[in-house]
């Protein structure tokens, strides 16, 4: 109850500028409001008309039919939606304690799943309408499966997955806990018509999602493509910062505290975590070898990633990592050591509470009274330039795009263009003061917009 009070107190009624939230809303409110089409047309034109690979033409629907429920109750009223998070960030946490109690006594359990749950990194995620909230739940809830296979092997394969498909159609880096099931069922070397009853399930379930809701192919969804890359150098650049990610788990950007340089300490930090994480399994592969082949691939899909991947790309595979490294040092002083951590990690929780500001930008009063004056005056088949262009086709339904360079080339498809202090276009915002072409019809203390005059 204590940490679901932190995660109450982070929350605020707005969102980042991060586009994310705004394509599974947009998606849900596609389903809710039985308009699929509609949105697909202008999420279509948003990637076909914007710097490529800087999304995905669709996000796997299983977050979108989550939010349903709440889009027709609510609307698109965010604290709701972020609540939401907040149950299931919960109920995912109360499955990976079920977890550690199928292996460790009631102490050591609730201390691991304090440690990670308490993490100001997992506290704020429940700020953000995004997947990984129910990802965990449902990564969780395939581990959990899993392990209790051994109790009744249909049952909980059927379980398995179908909780495996839900993870992937939540999050398609999942995929990696179908590998690694895979995997480990190879390693068993006993075939039995049972064994295949987790991808049985996973299959007819993919059937039925895709005669229910639209299917784009990874093959064709180029914005999802371009973010791999195969070279070598790039390989290997992607491994260290995640290996830096992975070491800054545990100390979050409190920012007004420092602002020293932490990439040594946090890459020392993530070997060293990594290598305990690599003992413990190799100490209990039989046992916990699916964990470790979830951590791996996972690791490895990411590592061939073109673009750098935020922690949040980790998020479901820490808390495995985190147990494996504690199996290497189980016979050590755990409670002291568990205890100390706990204490550090809630010293860092409520500094990030206290320091770090408000994260509404995309709902600020200068944002909505724009996207009120946009909804009044100009019609919904008018294409706005704007740096997040996801975000204003939620809020206004217009045709949007953006490009990164900054100059007036950008603007050559755009009937309006939407400049605000956050872009990232000061060349543009001189061009348009300076040239007759474009005519300025509304602005505020954050947001102009012009007109492009033919």
């Amino acid at each position: 109850m204590c940490v679901i009070f932190l995660c109450l107190l982070t929350i605020c009624n707005g969102h980042n500028w991060g586009g994310d939230f705004s394509q599974y809303l947009t998606q849900t409110r596609a389903i809710s409001e039985n308009n699929i089409s509609d949105w697909l047309d202008k999420q279509n034109f948003i990637i076909a008309n914007s710097t490529s690979g800087f999304s995905p033409l669709i996000y796997p629907w299983i977050t979108a039919i989550i939010f349903v429920p709440i889009y027709k109750i609510f609307g698109l009223n965010l604290i709701a939606f972020k609540l939401c998070e907040i149950f299931l960030s919960a109920t995912a946490w109360i499955i990976f304690y079920k977890i550690l109690r199928l292996k460790e006594n009631l102490l050591t359990a609730a201390i691991i799943t304090a440690i990670l749950f308490c993490n100001a990194h997992y506290i704020f995620l429940t700020d953000n309408i995004l997947s990984e909230c129910p990802f965990l739940l449902f990564s969780f809830a395939a581990i959990f499966f899993y392990y209790k296979r051994k109790e009744n092997f249909i049952l909980y394969s059927v379980l398995l997955g179908a909780t495996i498909f839900f993870a992937v159609n939540t999050r398609t880096l999942g995929i990696a806990l179908l590998i690694a099931l895979l995997a480990d069922d190879l390693l068993t070397r006993k075939f039995s018509p049972q064994i295949i009853l987790p991808y049985s399930t996973y299959a007819i379930l993919k059937i039925i999602l895709a005669f229910a809701l639209p299917i784009i192919s990874i093959q064709n969804n180029s914005g999802y493509l371009v973010t791999f890359s195969l070279n070598p150098t790039d390989i290997f650049a992607q491994i260290i910062y995640q290996i830096k990610i992975f070491g800054s788990f545990f100390i979050p950007n409190i920012k007004n505290i420092w602002a020293a340089d932490l990439n040594v300490i946090t890459f020392c930090i993530g070997i060293f975590l990594i290598m305990l994480a690599i003992i413990g399994a190799i100490k209990n592969f039989a046992e916990h070898r699916f964990i470790f082949f979830y951590c791996v691939i996972t690791f490895a899909i990411i590592s061939a990633f073109n673009t750098q991947a935020g922690i949040r790309y980790i998020f479901g595979i820490i808390p495995c990592a985190m147990y494996l490294a504690f199996l290497a040092i189980k016979n050590f002083k755990i409670k002291f050591i568990g205890g100390a951590i706990l204490s550090v990690t809630i010293f860092f929780t409520v500094g990030a509470i206290i320091f770090n500001p408000n994260s509404n930008q995309a709902y600020t009063d200068e944002a909505i009274k724009t996207y009120n004056f946009i909804n009044e005056n100009i019609s919904d088949d008018k294409i706005i330039f704007f740096f997040k262009p996801r975000v204003l086709y939620l809020n206004t339904n217009n045709y949007s795009y953006f490009y990164w360079e900054d100059d007036e080339q950008s603007l050559r498809k755009a009937d309006y263009v939407l400049l605000t202090t956050d872009d990232y276009f000061p060349e543009l915002r001189n061009i348009l003061d300076d040239n007759k072409k474009y005519f300025h019809v509304y602005g505020n203390d954050k947001f102009n917009l012009y007109k492009v005059e033919n």
